[in-house]
């Protein structure tokens, strides 16, 4: 396996669908809310339909509350002001529910059976979420730990069961939660891979656009030199060389000539990096300089994929930068032909906002607009 893979397949095992996809995580928002007032919801059934089970209300209370402090903990942890939803929270959320299953299991008659336990089935559905947050390998690790610590607990306060219905027991309370973990994971591992693959595939073709718009301009370069050397350096050097007298008139052009040239030679050493992939670029401040390599990568690979769009009108993707107190401000513009800006919008924003402070993006009927928001480096 090469170093690039290996580093790629490393950088994949640290990301979580969150950091990748920043919008997915806040539209799941949504989601999540149902989620925990389902999982409350449950809860306050199963303590007043199994009420006569119940020994200590103070134990079965304290159950409850842990459901509803861990259904609080996940819709906040989901909110944009506490991103990115951590492991920690990730854990305290296991926890929680692992105590309600334990204070559940002690508040009631030992061989309660069908009505003990309730909390594994809650935090199965909390659990339901977690896969658009947190790393698979996270996930599955927390859900075997919480899986056979709920089946230990189960078989702990069973007495008065067969070996039979114990087995049973365990099974019907550990199950749910290694089952919505392990759909939890592969889901997690699923978005984590395709937006990986998006990542890395965009960066390839904006390298290679990078390349190609570079041989275009070294060419356009080496023509404009070829043209002032040949056709009006040479020619005057000529034309003095046979007069052998250079008189002040020699002597202004001489300097028009230096000019030129010093010009052609700054203007090729002052290029920017974004003048190899946009068409127009309007950024005095040489904004675009002092952004990150993270941030170069992620709007490079957004041309790239503008680029790679049959419909787009050859010529059009302009790029303005500016400043704004501490603040730089990157507008990029696009053209299509009519109906052709149809875009991976998600997907987009999803790159951009992993790595500028904000990110817009608006799509018209036959063109595109992109906002960029970020503190520029020094």
């Amino acid at each position: 396996m090469s170093a690039r893979a290996t580093g790629r397949r490393a950088s994949q095992q640290r990301a979580t669908p969150q950091r990748l996809d920043p919008l997915g995580g806040l539209t799941a928002q949504y989601f999540i809310w149902s989620v925990a007032i389902i999982a409350v919801a449950v809860a306050v059934t199963q303590v007043v339909r199994h009420a006569n089970d119940v020994r200590s209300p103070a134990l079965e209370a304290i159950a409850l509350l842990c459901i509803v402090a861990a259904g609080g903990a996940v819709v906040d942890g989901a909110a944009a002001r506490r991103f990115p939803f951590s492991a920690r929270r990730h854990a305290f959320l296991h926890v929680l529910g692992v105590l309600a299953v334990a204070f559940d299991l002690a508040g009631r008659d030992h061989g309660a059976g069908e009505s003990a336990a309730w909390g594994a089935v809650c935090l199965a559905i909390l659990l339901m979420t977690i896969g658009s947050y947190r790393p698979a390998a996270e996930i599955l690790l927390m859900t075997a730990v919480s899986s056979i610590t709920v089946a230990a607990l189960v078989v702990g306060f069973s007495a008065g069961l067969t070996p039979a219905q114990v087995a049973l027991f365990a099974i019907t309370r550990a199950a749910p939660i290694a089952a919505v973990g392990a759909g939890a994971a592969a889901f997690s591992n699923t978005l984590v891979t395709r937006l990986t693959q998006w990542q890395n595939g965009a960066a390839e073709r904006a390298e290679i656009a990078r390349a190609t718009v570079r041989e275009e301009l070294l060419a356009e370069v080496s023509n404009a030199r070829h043209e002032l050397l040949e056709h009006r350096a040479a020619p005057f050097l000529q034309d003095v060389l046979d007069r052998g007298v250079v008189t002040p008139a020699d002597a202004a052009r001489a300097r028009g000539l230096a000019t030129a040239l010093r010009r052609t030679m700054l203007a090729e050493a002052g290029r920017g990096w974004l003048v190899e992939l946009a068409d127009t670029v309007d950024d005095p401040e040489r904004v675009a300089d002092r952004m990150t390599p993270q941030q170069r990568m992620a709007l490079g690979a957004l041309i790239s994929e503008l680029r790679a769009i049959a419909s787009l009108v050859p010529g059009s993707i302009a790029v303005s930068a500016t400043t704004r107190s501490s603040e730089a401000v990157v507008t990029m513009t696009a053209t299509f032909t009519q109906d052709g800006a149809r875009l991976r919008t998600a997907a987009y924003l999803a790159v951009l906002r992993t790595f500028f402070r904000r990110a817009t993006l608006v799509v018209g009927p036959t063109t595109v607009t992109v906002t960029l928001e970020f503190v520029p480096a020094n």
